[in-house]
C-alpha cells in the first residue's frame, strides 16, 4: 500500500485527480445534506383542506365500521399524506345507545327472573343448617324453600327441579358464584333452558 501511495505522489496528475475526487465527494455529500435538510413538502400534507375533510367525513359515514386507522390507511393508498390524528379529528362521531344498567335489566325482565341463594341458619344447638331459597323477582315472593345439613350439587339440582314444575322455569336465574353449585346443578339448569347468571 505504501508503494502505491508513493507512486501516486510521484505522479503529478494523481494528486490533482485525488483532489478532484475529494471535491466531487465533498460536493456529493453537501448535496445529500441539503436534500436531508429540506423536507419534501406534498400538496396534501400542508393542511387538511375542506375537500379532504369532506372526504374523511363521507368515508366514515358510508363505512360505519371503519375507524380512524382504517380511513387513514385508505387515504394513504390514495396518495394523501395526512396524520392519523388529523383523520380522527374529522371522523363522524356516532352516538351509541347507552348500555342497559343492572336496574333496567331487572325492571325489564322482572317476570322472567328468579334468584336463588344458599344461606346458613344456626340452630339452638349451635349447628349449622343450609337453607336453599328461591325468590321470584316480579313480586319478590318466596317460591321455594328447603333445608339440609350437607348441600351437594345433586341436591341443589333436585331442588331447582322441584321449585319449577311443569315448565314454569324462569328465563334467567340470578345466583352467587358459590362452589356448591357444581357441574350437575349447572347441567340441570341448562337442560331446563334457564340462562344462568352468576353474580360476583
Amino acid at each position: 500500500m505504501a508503494m502505491v501511495r508513493a507512486r501516486w505522489t510521484a505522479n503529478a496528475q494523481e494528486p490533482h485527480v485525488d483532489t478532484e475526487r475529494g471535491l466531487l465527494f465533498r460536493r456529493g455529500s453537501e448535496e445529500r445534506e441539503t436534500t436531508k435538510r429540506q423536507p419534501v413538502v406534498h400538496e396534501n400534507s400542508i393542511r387538511a383542506d375542506s375537500r379532504l375533510r369532506d372526504l374523511i367525513h363521507r368515508m366514515s359515514e358510508e363505512n360505519p365500521l371503519w375507524g380512524a386507522p382504517r380511513i387513514h390507511g385508505e387515504l394513504l393508498k390514495l396518495g394523501f399524506e395526512i396524520a392519523e390524528s388529523t383523520v380522527s379529528k374529522y371522523v363522524v362521531r356516532r352516538r351509541h345507545p347507552p348500555s342497559q344498567s343492572w336496574r333496567t335489566f331487572l325492571r325489564n325482565h322482572a317476570e322472567a327472573i328468579a334468584a336463588i341463594d344458599l344461606c346458613v341458619v344456626p340452630t339452638l344447638t349451635f349447628e349449622g343448617l343450609f337453607a336453599f331459597v328461591v325468590v321470584g323477582h316480579r313480586r319478590r315472593q318466596l317460591l321455594w324453600f328447603a333445608v339440609t345439613q350437607h348441600p351437594t350439587a345433586e341436591w341443589l339440582a333436585q331442588q331447582i327441579v322441584e321449585a319449577f314444575p311443569w315448565n314454569t322455569a324462569p328465563a334467567y336465574l340470578v345466583r352467587d358464584n358459590d362452589a356448591a353449585y357444581g357441574q350437575s346443578f349447572r347441567r340441570r339448569v341448562r337442560a331446563m333452558d334457564i340462562r344462568d347468571r352468576p353474580v360476583r
